[in-house]
């Protein structure tokens, strides 16, 4: 059986097979099939025809185990977004004031002259702010400027970026003023240029005395949480 199986591998290695398949095959230690093949020369050509399989096998097993990072990444992202919903549950409108006030705290113009704003890049962040002024504070769409802040590297793209946040927004052109092209050198590199969209600027018309008001409820849930 022994003597069998060598010649079995000294064939397949003789054929250009690689010490690993051979080994796989037969059921055998590489090591022994490296012993018994030892004294057997391969050709340029099989060298050549070993080494692409052996890159193709690489490539093969190098994207299996990346689809599995991105399948279990994946599966992840799902439990927890899940587990997520359900902590959050169906909130109030007290929660979702509280929620709002906390996000302008972080976000949002405070120390400015009198005006009410904020600066963003994450769309959800946008919206959830805009519908958190316009129902709690009554302001409405015409009386919010918007402006876009984007590299300058992406003039070529300006239209179209201001036309992104129009619809995220949900107010018109129109409404924005010229848009702002940084002119710094973008520490970000992007792998596709056309996803990125800048940073939204939002600012409310008239806003001293609201600010104030805001100022006002920062305050309190300041006083409050801390206790």
């Amino acid at each position: 059986m022994k003597l069998e199986k060598r010649r079995k591998a000294e064939d397949m290695r003789k054929r250009g097979e690689s010490i690993r398949v051979i080994a796989s095959s037969l059921n055998l230690s590489k090591s022994t099939v490296s012993l018994w093949c030892r004294n057997i020369e391969l050709s340029g050509t099989q060298k050549t025809v070993l080494k692409q399989k052996q890159k193709t096998a690489s490539n093969n097993a190098l994207q299996k185990y990346r689809t599995k990072i991105k399948n279990d990444k994946n599966r992840r992202i799902i439990r927890y977004r899940l587990q997520g919903k359900k902590d959050v549950r169906k909130i109030s409108n007290q929660e979702y004031f509280i929620a709002g006030l906390a996000l302008y705290w972080g976000e949002g113009y405070k120390k400015s002259r009198g005006e009410v704003g904020f600066t963003n890049s994450d769309p959800i962040i946008i919206q959830t702010t805009l519908h958190w002024f316009m129902r709690f504070y009554k302001i409405e769409k015409k009386d919010f400027i918007l402006r876009v802040s984007i590299n300058k590297l992406h003039e070529y793209r300006a239209r179209e970026v201001e036309r992104y946040w129009s619809e995220i927004a949900g107010i018109p052109l129109t409404q924005f003023t010229k848009i702002s092209l940084i002119k710094t050198a973008q520490r970000k590199i992007y792998g596709n240029m056309r996803e990125h969209f800048g940073t939204l600027r939002v600012k409310v018309r008239r806003g001293t005395n609201l600010l104030e008001r805001i100022k006002g409820a920062i305050t309190e849930l300041g006083v409050q949480t801390a206790k």
